[in-house]
């Protein structure tokens, strides 16, 4: 939300906590873009996409009355959006495009209204009266003058206040958060120290872009998805700039590995492990030959235990770790021993 008055967006926030339609509607218009944007980033599919902007609104239309702070719905939303995504990820075994750069579509006008009139159809709650097109037309208005408010007083008090600040370098940290892990990813938290706000921050793994998600003043994180050397830069509004970088190490790429496998009695017994994320147990699966779904037999975490059916022809079984990373193995009636595909 660039350039939005936060008292503003705290005056909506406590509007639409009381059961303001309106307020919540214009909330929406702020910042479905932005959410839907996030999204796609981890499902990389449109539709999926959309399914996740369902859940997010949904879930804050129920928690905004229980919202302690009214400025801290963005953040509210980002959390959900992040949960959400996570879970259809492994839902849907999606896995990253290839290519390193994609083009993030639009959410289109009306797909977001009918969206939004379903949020409120099963929340139970009345429809906003002010057209959605209207509230992001005022929401556009509203950012503009305050941008153009911002740049005046800026100007205004640059000659006593500012004008000795151009010359302070400002700088950021990145640090690694071990207390979050996400999917077999670290969190990394960004700190910026400077009296100028900040324009814009990138971050880049190699030449892999990272999305930025700001949880504070200057205060910033990101969830790489890959190792290699992270770089970070801060633009100032005053053209300064300044880049740190980290090493980032520490994401799971690995497929769990079978460690050992045989069969008895009508049965194949399998052993698997994983060392980053851990084996997600409860996804493991297997396809027969006619693409029909078959669950295990039994599941022994706590030894890395897996047991299916000796299949009639064949079955592929998958074994998913907490990272999303996954293990394809094509287990022959032909053969007891399996063939191992892993793919990621």
């Amino acid at each position: 939300m660039k350039n939005v008055d936060l008292k503003y967006v705290e005056n909506l926030t406590h509007d639409a906590k009381i059961g303001d339609s309106n307020a919540f509607a214009s909330l929406f218009a702020m910042t479905y873009q932005q959410q839907y944007s996030l999204a796609y980033s981890f499902v990389w599919n449109q539709g999926y996409a959309q399914d996740v902007l369902f859940e997010v609104y949904s879930q804050a239309l129920r928690a905004i009355r229980r919202l302690p702070r009214t400025r801290q719905f963005n953040t509210m939303i980002n959390g959900i959006n992040i949960q959400e995504s996570e879970k259809k990820v492994l839902e849907k075994h999606i896995t990253p495009p290839s290519h390193k750069r994609i083009r993030i579509p639009d959410f289109p006008l009306d797909d977001a209204k009918r969206l939004l009139e379903y949020v409120f159809f099963e929340e139970g709650q009345k429809e906003n009266t002010i057209p959605l097109e209207t509230l992001i037309e005022y929401n556009m208005y509203r950012a503009k003058r305050y941008g153009l408010q911002r740049f005046l007083i800026i100007g205004a008090v640059a000659a006593t206040i500012v004008a000795p600040v151009f010359f302070i370098k400002p700088s950021i940290s990145v640090e690694a958060n071990h207390d979050v892990y996400l999917r077999g990813r670290i969190r990394y938290d960004i700190t910026v120290d400077s009296k100028m706000p900040v324009d814009t921050i990138t971050a880049a793994v190699g030449e892999v872009s990272t999305p930025v998600y700001q949880s504070g003043k200057h205060t910033y994180y990101i969830l790489p998805t890959t190792n290699g050397t992270l770089t970070v830069t801060a633009n100032f509004i005053n053209r300064q700039s300044t880049t740190e970088e980290a090493i980032v190490s520490e994401v799971d790429r690995d497929v769990p590995v079978l460690v050992e496998n045989y069969t008895k009695d009508g049965q194949v017994i399998l052993y698997v492990s994983d060392d980053g994320s851990s084996v997600d147990y409860s996804s493991i699966f297997g396809l027969d030959a006619g693409n029909n779904r078959i669950e295990p037999i039994s599941v022994t975490a706590i030894i890395g235990e897996v047991i299916f059916p000796y299949p009639e022809t064949y079955l592929n079984v998958y074994i998913p770790d907490r990272a999303g990373n996954v293990l394809h193995l094509v287990i022959n009636n032909s053969n007891t021993e399996t063939d191992k595909d892993a793919a990621s």
